[in-house]
């Protein structure tokens, strides 16, 4: 009883971690409150994140996707929360940065949102 308990507790303070660590991974995007709560911060300073995240790139793409997966993002490792191996947050912070990186390239995120959303749906963790 004790131990279901304390799964569910645990379960539940994991939610919103969870939830910014599944959106990081499945969609390339850090929401506004990631960088308090998750290991990944976007540097807002990088004129790539922010041309990415807009949409322009014009003739530039590939000067700015390398600029995007070079320098937009980066992982702050005393932020990693200890059940995390620092091999698995590396890990995680490449599968966002190529998804980030596959969205600005093709300009097209349609498809981001539709598996994102069909994700979603056969998810237990919504």
């Amino acid at each position: 009883l004790v131990g279901r308990i304390s799964r569910m507790m645990m379960f539940d303070c994991e939610l919103p971690f969870r939830s910014l660590l599944r959106s990081w991974l499945e969609t390339g995007e850090l929401a506004a409150s990631a960088a308090a709560e998750l290991f990944i911060a976007a540097a807002s300073d990088v004129s790539a994140y922010a041309q990415a995240r807009s949409g322009n790139f014009g003739e530039k793409t590939g000067e700015l996707c390398f600029q995007l997966w070079h320098h937009a993002f980066t992982l702050l490792k005393d932020a990693v929360p200890a059940f995390l191996t620092g091999h698995d947050a590396e890990n995680a912070l490449r599968t966002g940065k190529s998804i980030a990186v596959l969205r600005a390239a093709c300009n097209d995120e349609s498809w981001v949102r539709h598996e994102y959303h069909r994700a979603l749906e056969r998810s237990e963790y919504r």
